[in-house]
This record gives structure tokens, C-alpha cells and sequence, in this order.
């Protein structure tokens, strides 16, 4: 039983299971029965903080993204914003974004401070 568990241990383990992992030649790009990888399905989950992605790429994790307009905002109203910041720094934009549309969503969606990153 681990005492004085807390936020910080769960990222050494984290880190630490995944170290062991790819030290076992895990490959972290193996997609699931569903066709997601290690990195989709953490980039989904709403309440695993960011660090976490950082440290799948850090041992290896992969994936392939590009970002538009659209998916900004599908993204924007998941209320996720550091995932937001995280596609603009990891993602290749396929065109121009939008920045007056993005604006124009966050106000109706009442998340305007999702696009102050």
C-alpha cells in the first residue's frame, strides 16, 4: 500500500511504468481492438494532465495530427484547453487557422479564456 499518495507520485509511477515498459521493448504506438494509440486515447481523456502526454512522447509515443479551424473548435468545447495549446505546438496546421471564428465560438460557448494560452 502506497502511503501519502498524491498528484506527484502518480506522475513518477506513471513515468516510471512507462520507462519499464518501453525498456521491455513495449512499442508505445500499438493501437487498440478500436484503433486507438497510447497518445489518442490520453489526448481524450479530459482528466489526465498534461504532463502525462509529455511523458509518452518523451519515451516514444507518436501520432499524426493536423489541425483546421474545425477541429479547434471541437476542441475548444471540450473545455480542454491545454490540450488546445498542446495540437497548436504538436500539430501541423492543413490550412490557415481562423483565429475570428475561434473567438466567435469561445464567446457562445461562454469559454473565451480557453483561448488565452
Amino acid at each position: 500500500m502506497i502511503k501519502n499518495f498524491d498528484a506527484s507520485s502518480e506522475f513518477e509511477l506513471f513515468e516510471q511504468a512507462v520507462a519499464l515498459l518501453v525498456n521491455h521493448s513495449v512499442d508505445l504506438n500499438v493501437a487498440d481492438a478500436q484503433g486507438y494509440a497510447p497518445m489518442e486515447l490520453a489526448l481524450r481523456n479530459k482528466t489526465m494532465d498534461i504532463n502525462f502526454l509529455n511523458v509518452l512522447m518523451k519515451y516514444g509515443a507518436t501520432f499524426t495530427c493536423t489541425i483546421s479551424t474545425e477541429s479547434l473548435i471541437r476542441w475548444i468545447k471540450t473545455g480542454i484547453p491545454d490540450r488546445i495549446e498542446f495540437l497548436l505546438e504538436h500539430c501541423i496546421g492543413e490550412e490557415k487557422v481562423d483565429l475570428s471564428r475561434l473567438l466567435e465560438v469561445a464567446i457562445e460557448e461562454k469559454i473565451i479564456r480557453l483561448l488565452i494560452i
